[in-house]
């Protein structure tokens, strides 16, 4: 079941407060979300509500003996003064997730920390460079079973709007979503066919013609969860404590 916002946190502030405070926030986010990372993560807490119904919890892991490893990039950047936040959608010619949405990343190569593979990844896929880019801390890791991988995100923040250029081997389409949308976007149930006849129900995020969900929803409702954690702690000037 798709959760209300109360269901994660009850003593929460309202949507409004929590929208006027990020506006408020500025580069201040950057710090904030940096403390807020290196804390106890909402994990399990939050990809529960997220999850494809016949996911039964695998994406908790732990993954394959032969799981491979990967990393995502979820990059927060100011455009207008809004907070945005980059997704890409995948070409249907790439054996893995074909025509799926999902942030900028991939499997690591030997040696590789997530960090420089994310940053890696980034700059592979969108032409945006890793230098002027503010890496704050790491979300819980998840298990993708489907393409046997163990993927480590990575959160990073850029003050500036950054100039993409997509690689269009590797994407069909830069999904630039603010985050005063998503923080006002609750999942939707939507049924999804597998390749047999059979049927199952996943939460789902609309954005304009897209559709955002399984490994990439998980990512994406604990990066929520925790700017909303880092919003409900923030008290700004002017703004009243709830």
């Amino acid at each position: 079941m798709v959760p209300e916002e109360s269901d994660l946190n009850p003593a929460r502030p309202s949507p409004a407060i929590m929208l006027t405070r990020l506006d408020m926030l500025g580069a201040d986010l950057t710090a904030l979300l940096r403390r807020s990372l290196a804390g106890p993560l909402p994990g399990v807490r939050a990809h529960r509500h997220y999850a494809p119904e016949l996911a039964y919890g695998r994406h908790q892991g732990p993954g394959a003996s032969n799981a491979r490893q990967a990393a995502v990039l979820t990059l927060l950047y100011q455009r207008d003064q809004i907070w945005h936040l980059v997704l890409t959608l995948r070409p249907e010619h790439l054996p893995d997730h074909p025509g799926q949405v999902s942030f900028p990343g991939g499997a690591l190569e030997t040696g590789e920390a997530a960090e420089q593979g994310a940053l890696r990844e980034l700059d592979e896929e969108l032409g945006v460079g890793g230098d002027c880019i503010e890496l704050v801390g790491r979300l819980s890791p998840i298990y993708v079973f489907n393409s046997n991988f163990e993927v480590q995100p990575v959160v990073g923040v850029l003050e500036g709007a950054p100039l993409f250029r997509p690689n269009a081997g590797e994407v069909a389409e830069v999904i630039e979503i603010p985050v005063p949308a998503l923080l006002q976007c609750p999942p939707q149930r939507t049924r999804w066919r597998v390749k047999t006849s059979a049927y199952f129900v996943a939460p789902t995020i609309y954005w304009k013609q897209r559709k955002v969900w399984g490994a990439t929803l998980l990512v994406l409702g604990e990066l929520l969860e925790v700017l909303r954690e880092t919003l409900g702690k923030t008290v700004s000037p002017g703004i009243a404590r709830r």
